[in-house]
């Protein structure tokens, strides 16, 4: 199945939410994890490079929409995993020669075909057309393929993609001083959760529905007002789909439910934990250049055809 961009979710307005909600908690906190939340884009433009490596500055991918941003306080956890998939090296057996003489049958065939061609012009000619036809039609997927590189489908919410696959788990805990702090994580878990979903959009009152892609994902730590990001804490993640989400929500003594109150009625969860996982949407690739030292950098396929992994930053997202 196919996407392109999201057109009808970008007339969402972009809502940014922090934890904590007490101001002079959030003065004094130095290290924040951020979330950039992007409609999908089928183009690569889209999907480039997630940084510009000589500032370690975020880069919005071209041609997308900033659906959200949520910052909280950076975790104690930050895990990434790297995971390859290489093809066994090819033996014969004896299922192979069984095919070997299926070819060579295949073979023979070919050449009596080639024989009639020649008795024959008019038929000559079609399976001349027949064979462009072929070339014309698979060159057009190559090259469709070229442009829109990876798309990653989804089952399910079960996403897959071949290649190098990078994942990274992130361990939130967010304890809550007061009432609004507890609704703001309740509002940032249900962010989570509501933008790790495809998206269904209704029109002509209701009489055609829509299914599009989850939205992308861009994330690393760093100070709260900017796009910078501290490769050293959260290296370098490139756009990802959101592919788990577990949250739990915690009173303070479990037997008598203690939780926080406004006096009137309304009881919230002291405390959150948030586990998120995500996949990066295409395999990562190192790149290499002209110079003698060794390369480490590591981006993904988009980035290395649109751009050659380097994106214009923006600075500010507050």
């Amino acid at each position: 199945m196919a996407f392109s961009a999201n057109v009808p979710s970008m007339a969402e307005g972009k809502k940014i939410f922090i934890f904590p909600n007490e101001q002079n908690v959030v003065t004094s906190i130095p290290l924040w994890m951020k979330f950039f939340c992007y409609d999908y884009n089928a183009s690569a433009a889209g999907r480039a490079s997630a940084y510009n490596r000589s500032q370690n500055v975020v880069s919005i991918p071209g041609m997308t929409n900033l659906k959200s941003l949520i910052c909280v306080p950076a975790p104690a956890h930050f895990v990434s995993s790297t995971q390859h998939t290489y093809k066994p090296e090819e033996k014969i057996y004896e299922d192979d020669i069984v095919s070997m003489g299926i070819s060579a049958t295949k073979t023979a065939i070919t050449i009596a075909d080639f024989a009639l061609m020649l008795a024959k012009p008019t038929y000559l000619f079609g399976r001349i057309g027949l064979e462009l036809g072929k070339y014309a039609a698979n060159k057009g997927l190559e090259l469709a393929g070229y442009n829109q590189l990876v798309q990653s489908d989804f089952t399910d919410q079960v996403y897959k993609s071949g290649g190098q696959v990078r994942s990274y788990e992130i361990s939130l805990y967010m304890p809550c001083l007061s009432i609004e702090d507890s609704r703001k994580a309740g509002e940032i878990i249900r962010a989570f959760e509501a933008l790790s979903l495809p998206t269904a959009t209704s029109l002509l009152d209701a009489k055609s529905t829509f299914f599009y892609h989850p939205p992308l994902w861009i994330f690393g730590i760093g100070p709260l007002d900017s796009y910078k990001f501290d490769p050293d804490w959260s290296g370098y993640p490139q756009i990802s789909v959101l592919k788990a989400v577990k949250s739990k929500k915690i009173a303070l003594d479990v037997d008598s439910l203690s939780a926080l109150s406004n006096g009137l009625g309304v009881f919230k969860p002291i405390a959150y934990t948030l586990t998120l996982i995500f996949q990066e949407l295409e395999p990562a690739v190192r790149v290499t250049g002209l110079g003698t030292e060794l390369s480490t950098f590591i981006t993904n396929r988009s980035g290395v055809i649109t751009s050659g992994g380097v994106r214009l930053p923006i600075v500010n997202p507050l």
